[in-house]
Protein backbone atom coordinates (compact mmCIF):
# COMPACT_ATOMS: atom_id res chain seq x y z
CA UNK A 1 0.00 0.00 0.00
CA UNK A 2 1.22 3.49 -0.81
CA UNK A 3 1.21 6.40 -3.25
CA UNK A 4 4.08 5.03 -5.37
CA UNK A 5 4.63 8.47 -6.91
CA UNK A 6 8.04 7.72 -8.42
CA UNK A 7 8.15 3.91 -8.73
CA UNK A 8 11.88 3.99 -7.99
CA UNK A 9 14.34 1.25 -6.97
CA UNK A 10 12.93 1.20 -3.44
CA UNK A 11 9.47 0.51 -4.83
CA UNK A 12 10.88 -2.12 -7.18
CA UNK A 13 12.36 -3.90 -4.18
CA UNK A 14 8.92 -3.92 -2.52
CA UNK A 15 7.32 -5.30 -5.69
CA UNK A 16 9.90 -8.09 -5.96
CA UNK A 17 9.21 -9.09 -2.34
CA UNK A 18 5.48 -8.85 -2.99
CA UNK A 19 5.64 -11.15 -6.02
CA UNK A 20 7.68 -13.72 -4.09
CA UNK A 21 5.06 -13.72 -1.32
CA UNK A 22 2.33 -14.02 -3.92
CA UNK A 23 3.93 -17.18 -5.22
CA UNK A 24 4.36 -18.47 -1.67
CA UNK A 25 0.69 -17.93 -0.81
CA UNK A 26 -0.50 -18.72 -4.36
CA UNK A 27 -2.41 -15.45 -4.36
CA UNK A 28 -2.29 -12.42 -6.67
CA UNK A 29 0.42 -9.88 -5.88
CA UNK A 30 -1.61 -6.68 -5.47
CA UNK A 31 -0.52 -3.05 -5.36
CA UNK A 32 -2.95 -0.64 -3.70
CA UNK A 33 -2.56 3.06 -4.46
CA UNK A 34 -4.62 6.26 -4.30
CA UNK A 35 -5.90 8.72 -6.88
CA UNK A 36 -5.68 11.60 -6.37
CA UNK A 37 -2.77 11.33 -3.98
CA UNK A 38 -3.78 12.33 -0.43
CA UNK A 39 -1.82 15.58 -0.35
CA UNK A 40 -3.39 16.62 -3.66
CA UNK A 41 -6.78 16.16 -2.00
CA UNK A 42 -6.02 17.98 1.27
CA UNK A 43 -3.57 20.65 0.01
CA UNK A 44 -3.89 20.93 -3.77
CA UNK A 45 -1.95 24.20 -3.94
CA UNK A 46 0.95 22.87 -1.85
CA UNK A 47 1.11 19.38 -3.34
CA UNK A 48 4.42 18.60 -5.07
CA UNK A 49 4.46 18.11 -8.86
CA UNK A 50 3.87 14.57 -10.07
CA UNK A 51 6.67 12.25 -11.07
CA UNK A 52 4.15 9.91 -12.69
CA UNK A 53 0.45 10.06 -13.51
CA UNK A 54 -1.83 7.11 -12.85
CA UNK A 55 -1.48 5.94 -16.47
CA UNK A 56 2.32 5.92 -16.12
CA UNK A 57 2.18 3.97 -12.86
CA UNK A 58 -0.11 1.34 -14.35
CA UNK A 59 2.14 0.94 -17.39
CA UNK A 60 5.25 0.46 -15.23
CA UNK A 61 3.54 -1.91 -12.80
CA UNK A 62 2.40 -3.97 -15.77
CA UNK A 63 6.00 -4.14 -16.98
CA UNK A 64 6.98 -5.30 -13.47
CA UNK A 65 4.45 -8.14 -13.77
CA UNK A 66 2.24 -7.15 -10.85
CA UNK A 67 -0.88 -9.35 -10.86
CA UNK A 68 -3.36 -6.61 -10.07
CA UNK A 69 -3.64 -2.98 -8.99
CA UNK A 70 -6.34 -1.64 -6.69
CA UNK A 71 -6.76 2.11 -7.09
CA UNK A 72 -8.78 3.79 -4.34
CA UNK A 73 -10.44 7.10 -5.16
CA UNK A 74 -9.23 9.47 -2.45
CA UNK A 75 -12.30 11.54 -1.64
CA UNK A 76 -14.12 12.81 1.44
CA UNK A 77 -15.62 9.38 2.17
CA UNK A 78 -12.21 7.70 2.20
CA UNK A 79 -10.58 10.57 4.09
CA UNK A 80 -13.16 10.30 6.91
CA UNK A 81 -12.89 6.51 7.19
CA UNK A 82 -11.42 5.54 10.56
CA UNK A 83 -8.26 3.47 10.65
CA UNK A 84 -10.23 0.49 12.04
CA UNK A 85 -12.85 0.78 9.31
CA UNK A 86 -10.15 1.12 6.65
CA UNK A 87 -8.60 -2.17 7.72
CA UNK A 88 -11.91 -4.01 8.12
CA UNK A 89 -13.70 -2.71 5.01
CA UNK A 90 -10.84 -2.53 2.53
CA UNK A 91 -8.05 -4.87 3.65
CA UNK A 92 -10.01 -7.66 5.33
CA UNK A 93 -13.36 -7.76 3.54
CA UNK A 94 -12.39 -6.12 0.27
CA UNK A 95 -8.99 -7.66 -0.46
CA UNK A 96 -8.98 -10.61 1.93
CA UNK A 97 -5.27 -9.91 2.35
CA UNK A 98 -2.85 -12.47 3.76
CA UNK A 99 0.21 -10.21 3.99
CA UNK A 100 0.67 -6.43 3.80
CA UNK A 101 3.85 -4.48 2.98
CA UNK A 102 4.01 -0.76 3.81
CA UNK A 103 6.68 1.91 4.03
CA UNK A 104 7.86 3.15 7.44
CA UNK A 105 6.08 6.50 7.01
CA UNK A 106 2.81 5.18 5.55
CA UNK A 107 -0.35 6.31 7.37
CA UNK A 108 -4.02 5.56 6.74
CA UNK A 109 -7.44 6.33 8.10
CA UNK A 110 -8.97 9.58 9.34
CA UNK A 111 -6.35 12.09 10.53
CA UNK A 112 -3.65 9.56 9.59
CA UNK A 113 -4.35 7.56 12.75
CA UNK A 114 -3.37 4.19 11.33
CA UNK A 115 0.29 3.18 11.27
CA UNK A 116 2.47 0.07 11.22
CA UNK A 117 1.75 -0.85 14.85
CA UNK A 118 -1.99 -0.50 14.37
CA UNK A 119 -1.85 -2.63 11.24
CA UNK A 120 0.11 -5.37 13.05
CA UNK A 121 -2.46 -5.42 15.87
CA UNK A 122 -5.33 -5.64 13.39
CA UNK A 123 -3.52 -8.36 11.47
CA UNK A 124 -3.20 -10.56 14.54
CA UNK A 125 -6.95 -10.35 15.02
CA UNK A 126 -7.92 -10.74 11.35
CA UNK A 127 -5.32 -13.30 10.26
CA UNK A 128 -2.90 -11.34 8.06
CA UNK A 129 0.76 -10.53 8.63
CA UNK A 130 2.53 -7.20 8.08
CA UNK A 131 6.07 -6.14 7.18
CA UNK A 132 7.83 -2.82 6.61
CA UNK A 133 9.59 -2.17 3.34
CA UNK A 134 13.38 -2.26 3.52
CA UNK A 135 15.32 0.91 2.72
CA UNK A 136 17.13 1.03 -0.64
CA UNK A 137 20.06 3.46 -0.91
CA UNK A 138 22.11 5.13 -3.60
CA UNK A 139 25.43 6.70 -2.64
CA UNK A 140 24.62 6.11 1.06
CA UNK A 141 21.33 8.00 0.86
CA UNK A 142 17.81 6.61 0.99
CA UNK A 143 16.11 6.68 -2.39
CA UNK A 144 12.86 8.64 -2.19
CA UNK A 145 10.26 10.15 -4.49
CA UNK A 146 11.39 13.59 -3.30
CA UNK A 147 14.94 12.89 -4.48
CA UNK A 148 13.69 11.64 -7.85
CA UNK A 149 11.47 14.70 -8.22
CA UNK A 150 14.41 16.99 -7.55
CA UNK A 151 16.60 15.23 -10.12
CA UNK A 152 13.89 15.54 -12.76
CA UNK A 153 13.19 19.20 -11.96
CA UNK A 154 16.87 20.05 -12.40
CA UNK A 155 17.14 18.03 -15.62
CA UNK A 156 19.57 15.48 -14.18
CA UNK A 157 18.26 12.43 -16.04
CA UNK A 158 21.41 10.43 -15.33
CA UNK A 159 20.75 10.68 -11.58
CA UNK A 160 17.04 10.10 -12.10
CA UNK A 161 17.76 6.85 -13.94
CA UNK A 162 20.08 5.70 -11.15
CA UNK A 163 17.29 6.30 -8.61
CA UNK A 164 14.48 4.90 -10.73
CA UNK A 165 16.35 1.92 -12.10
CA UNK A 166 15.00 2.77 -15.56
CA UNK A 167 14.90 5.82 -17.87
CA UNK A 168 12.27 8.42 -17.06
CA UNK A 169 9.35 7.75 -19.41
CA UNK A 170 5.79 9.05 -19.71
CA UNK A 171 3.02 7.09 -21.44
CA UNK A 172 -0.10 8.25 -23.25
CA UNK A 173 -2.32 8.21 -26.30
CA UNK A 174 -1.85 10.94 -28.89
CA UNK A 175 -4.80 13.32 -28.91
CA UNK A 176 -5.96 15.78 -31.51
CA UNK A 177 -4.79 19.33 -30.81
CA UNK A 178 -5.47 22.71 -32.38
CA UNK A 179 -3.02 22.10 -35.25
CA UNK A 180 -0.98 25.19 -34.32
CA UNK A 181 2.31 23.27 -34.38
CA UNK A 182 1.59 22.18 -37.94
CA UNK A 183 0.84 25.78 -38.91
CA UNK A 184 4.21 26.81 -37.44
CA UNK A 185 5.96 24.08 -39.43
CA UNK A 186 6.55 21.87 -36.38
CA UNK A 187 3.66 19.39 -36.02
CA UNK A 188 3.40 17.81 -32.58
CA UNK A 189 2.04 14.71 -30.90
CA UNK A 190 -0.08 15.92 -27.98
CA UNK A 191 -0.70 14.20 -24.64
CA UNK A 192 -2.84 15.97 -22.05
CA UNK A 193 -1.49 16.26 -18.50
CA UNK A 194 -3.95 16.84 -15.67
CA UNK A 195 -1.31 17.45 -13.00
CA UNK A 196 1.76 19.69 -12.74
CA UNK A 197 4.73 17.48 -13.56
CA UNK A 198 8.27 17.33 -12.17
CA UNK A 199 9.49 17.97 -15.72
CA UNK A 200 8.66 21.44 -17.07
CA UNK A 201 10.27 22.94 -20.15
CA UNK A 202 11.81 21.75 -23.42
CA UNK A 203 13.59 18.40 -23.72
CA UNK A 204 15.31 16.02 -26.10
CA UNK A 205 13.30 12.79 -26.13
CA UNK A 206 12.85 9.37 -27.66
CA UNK A 207 9.36 8.33 -28.74
CA UNK A 208 8.61 4.60 -28.86
CA UNK A 209 5.68 3.11 -30.74
CA UNK A 210 5.08 -0.46 -31.97
CA UNK A 211 8.71 -1.46 -31.56
CA UNK A 212 10.04 1.59 -33.42
CA UNK A 213 11.98 4.49 -31.89
CA UNK A 214 11.82 8.07 -33.14
CA UNK A 215 13.98 11.04 -32.05
CA UNK A 216 12.13 14.17 -31.02
CA UNK A 217 12.01 17.41 -29.07
CA UNK A 218 9.28 17.89 -26.44
CA UNK A 219 7.67 20.72 -24.53
CA UNK A 220 5.99 20.13 -21.17
CA UNK A 221 3.94 23.04 -19.93
CA UNK A 222 1.04 25.39 -20.60
CA UNK A 223 2.12 27.15 -23.85
CA UNK A 224 2.20 30.69 -22.38
CA UNK A 225 2.88 32.38 -25.74
CA UNK A 226 -0.20 30.78 -27.29
CA UNK A 227 -2.88 31.02 -24.64
CA UNK A 228 -1.50 30.49 -21.12
CA UNK A 229 -4.76 28.86 -20.07
CA UNK A 230 -3.03 26.34 -17.80
CA UNK A 231 -3.97 23.58 -20.23
CA UNK A 232 -1.07 21.30 -19.42
CA UNK A 233 0.34 19.39 -22.36
CA UNK A 234 3.20 17.17 -23.37
CA UNK A 235 3.90 18.12 -26.99
CA UNK A 236 6.46 16.19 -29.03
CA UNK A 237 7.82 17.17 -32.44
CA UNK A 238 9.33 14.17 -34.23
CA UNK A 239 12.55 14.93 -36.10
CA UNK A 240 12.23 12.32 -38.84
CA UNK A 241 8.61 11.13 -38.95
CA UNK A 242 5.19 12.52 -39.83
CA UNK A 243 1.75 11.18 -40.59
CA UNK A 244 -1.40 10.47 -38.60
CA UNK A 245 -0.53 9.54 -35.02
CA UNK A 246 -3.92 10.21 -33.41
CA UNK A 247 -4.96 7.52 -30.95
CA UNK A 248 -1.59 5.79 -30.95
CA UNK A 249 -0.17 4.77 -27.54
CA UNK A 250 3.36 6.14 -27.28
CA UNK A 251 6.17 6.18 -24.74
CA UNK A 252 8.20 9.38 -24.35
CA UNK A 253 11.63 8.94 -22.76
CA UNK A 254 13.40 12.10 -21.55
CA UNK A 255 17.09 12.41 -22.40
CA UNK A 256 18.26 16.01 -21.89
CA UNK A 257 16.80 19.32 -20.77
CA UNK A 258 17.24 22.18 -23.24
CA UNK A 259 15.55 25.13 -21.52
CA UNK A 260 12.65 26.33 -19.39
CA UNK A 261 9.29 27.08 -20.92
CA UNK A 262 8.99 30.80 -21.59
CA UNK A 263 6.64 33.38 -23.04
CA UNK A 264 7.76 35.06 -26.25
CA UNK A 265 6.76 38.44 -27.64
CA UNK A 266 4.99 36.95 -30.65
CA UNK A 267 4.57 33.84 -32.80
CA UNK A 268 7.58 34.78 -34.94
CA UNK A 269 9.89 34.77 -31.91
CA UNK A 270 8.37 31.46 -30.75
CA UNK A 271 8.94 29.87 -34.16
CA UNK A 272 12.57 31.04 -34.19
CA UNK A 273 13.18 29.50 -30.75
CA UNK A 274 11.56 26.21 -31.78
CA UNK A 275 13.95 26.11 -34.75
CA UNK A 276 16.87 26.49 -32.36
CA UNK A 277 15.44 23.78 -30.08
CA UNK A 278 15.15 21.40 -33.04
CA UNK A 279 18.73 22.16 -34.10
CA UNK A 280 19.97 21.43 -30.57
CA UNK A 281 18.05 18.17 -30.47
CA UNK A 282 19.50 17.07 -33.80
CA UNK A 283 22.98 17.90 -32.54
CA UNK A 284 22.34 15.83 -29.41
CA UNK A 285 21.36 12.77 -31.43
CA UNK A 286 24.29 13.18 -33.83
CA UNK A 287 26.70 13.19 -30.88
CA UNK A 288 25.05 10.61 -28.62
CA UNK A 289 23.50 8.09 -31.00
CA UNK A 290 23.80 6.65 -34.48
CA UNK A 291 20.69 8.56 -35.56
Amino acid sequence: MGCFDALHKGHRSIIDTLKALGQQYQLPATVMLFEPQPREFFQPQQAPPRVYRLRDKLSILQQWNVDQVVCLRFDTTLALLSSDAFVQDIIVQGLQARHIIIGADFRYGQARQGDYRHLVTCGKQAGFSVSQASEVQYQHQRISSTWVRGALSSGDFTLAQQLLGHPYTLFGKVQRGDQLGRQLGFPTLNIRLRNPMAVQGVYVVWVDYAGQRYPGVANVGVRPTIDGRLKRLLEVHLLDADGDWYGRPIQVTFLQRLRSEQKFADITALKAQISRDVAQAKQYFQINTKW
